[in-house]
């Protein structure tokens, strides 16, 4: 694996859901893993890009978001 490219981070994906968690009757658990976290282990060491097209993963929280209140 040469890299890891990433639009929202875990802070995005936790203030999503923290703020559904009362919302939302389902049962889904989340593991929320942090880039860092998962190439610990990674020889050589992978190239990170975060952030990448940021908004446009934040728009895609909000399109799921709509759909549940459906």
């Amino acid at each position: 694996m040469k890299g890891i490219v990433f639009g929202a981070n875990v802070k995005d994906l936790r203030s999503f859901w923290k703020k559904r968690r009362n919302e939302n009757t389902s049962k889904r658990k989340f593991i929320f893993n942090p880039v860092k976290k998962v190439i610990m282990g990674c020889k050589p060491k992978p190239t990170i890009v975060g952030n990448f097209m940021k908004e446009e993963c934040l728009k895609l929280f909000r399109l799921y978001d709509r759909d549940l209140k459906r």
